[in-house]
């Protein structure tokens, strides 16, 4: 199960508290789906200190991850669609929304379901590679796990949730509004 960070502040002199906080949650989000990556995750390795004595930003994964379209760039938006219980063999579902902010290949935004015993709303957080969206949450004893293909102006998936009224897994499919 892929893990996901959530709440996560920082601060880097010269950049905002937003895109820092972004960077970190790249570099835990990346750090958890690539264990045997070879890039660094040092804050000290992305800097360097000029002949004037001031610190320069060198490229770095943030830089490159921010100028590599994909092919989900255009995440963006509100997304609407259902979801529909595939386990337990309940019958169940109800509607989705997902608001989305996509920054190079780091996503974050909110989820909101009706007929959930486990979710109602929640901020998540994930990664597009290609035109597979990942994104999930972990809070207030709730463990959430998404996954979907994009297709143009849909998003088709498979979702896991995890609350203490129980476990389970459902369908779901979501259109741009």
């Amino acid at each position: 199960m892929q893990a996901f960070a959530v709440g996560l502040t920082t601060h880097r002199p010269g950049r905002s508290a937003r895109a820092a906080g972004l960077l970190a949650v790249m570099l835990v989000v990346g750090a958890c789906t690539s264990p045997s990556s070879s890039e660094s995750t040092n804050p000290q390795a992305s800097t360097a200190q000029a002949s004037s004595g001031s610190t320069q930003p060198l490229p770095s994964a943030e830089s490159s991850v921010a100028s590599s379209p994909t092919a989900g760039e255009g995440i963006t938006g509100t997304w609407a669609g259902t979801w529909t219980r595939t386990t337990p063999a309940v019958a169940g579902g109800g509607d989705l929304t997902l608001t989305l902010q996509q920054q190079g290949n780091a996503i974050s935004g909110t989820v909101t379901e009706t007929g959930s015993a486990c979710i109602t709303t929640a901020n998540v957080i994930g990664t597009v590679d290609g035109s597979t969206v990942t994104f999930g949450f972990s809070d207030g004893g709730v463990t959430a796990s998404y996954t979907a293909t994009q297709s143009g102006s849909t998003l088709t998936g498979t979702y896991t949730v995890e609350c203490a009224a129980g476990a389970g897994t459902a369908d779901w499919q979501a259109t741009r509004h």
